[in-house]
């Protein structure tokens, strides 16, 4: 195969993968957009966040434990080409594994992941209803003393959203219910903030990936044209030669 058909043929798979990146990039930014809407909202409601976290500080209050487990939520990325983002968080995990008596699993990355302490998985986009539900199951767990103690975790990041220990026992008694929106409304915070960077990681790795094959297409351009001008001279030689 001549050099001009490969140059061809490079310059083809360059155009794919600047093609790819494109639309990989626009993706991630209107996704990017979406959920940086979305926590705008939720950031208008900073003083539901406050009222959330002093909601579950009151119904801790009133739980009586005999041990001290830990839960572990780890949110993961749904979709690669996300540059360090994914791997941070599976490296968070494999560091922090023994340390938690439980974990939730968050993403579709989440599927590699072994533990055998997994109490709950789900490989969806989370939204609002899913973020209702584990809140509930992490409540009911709380409820049963089966976990005392609850952080998020990605892209090497930990936030607590319960902790058994961090206050002293009260009277007050609260509803279930509106402790459940709470933490649910916690959790959410704590996902679209995951989503966010997810997305921005994912839109500075397509940008880099479109600038390099960008550049590497100039520069099959620069060969190309060498080599077509090389193959042109040659022709020429031929021709002038056998004339003489």
């Amino acid at each position: 195969m001549s050099k001009i058909i490969k140059l061809k043929e490079r310059k083809k798979a360059v155009d794919a993968i600047k093609r790819t990146s494109s639309a990989v990039c626009a993706s991630a930014c209107v996704k990017l957009a979406k959920f940086q809407k979305k926590m705008a909202h939720h950031k208008n409601l900073d003083k539901n966040f406050l009222i959330a976290e002093n909601l579950l500080n009151i119904y801790i209050k009133n739980q009586c434990f005999s041990d001290f487990k830990k839960c572990g939520i780890l949110i993961t990325a749904d979709k690669g080409m996300c540059s360090n983002f994914a791997l941070n968080t599976l490296r968070q995990f494999n560091e922090k594994k023994n340390q938690y008596d439980f974990w939730i699993l968050i993403g579709q990355k989440a599927e590699r992941l072994e533990s055998e302490n997994v109490i709950f998985f789900s490989s969806c986009e989370i939204n609002q209803h899913h973020c209702l539900e584990l809140s509930r199951k992490i409540l009911n767990f709380f409820q049963i003393n089966q976990i005392q103690f609850c952080d998020i975790l990605f892209n090497q990041k930990t936030f607590n959203i319960l902790n058994c220990k961090m206050t002293e026992p009260s009277e007050e008694n609260l509803n279930l219910e509106c402790v459940n929106f709470a933490l649910c409304s916690l959790i959410f915070n704590k996902i679209l903030l995951s989503l966010i960077e997810e997305n921005k990681q994912r839109m500075l790795s397509m940008t880099n990936a479109k600038n390099n094959a960008t550049q590497m297409s100039s520069d099959i351009d620069i060969l190309y044209n060498k080599a077509r001008q090389e193959k042109i001279t040659n022709e020429i030689n031929e021709i002038i030669g056998g004339l003489i």
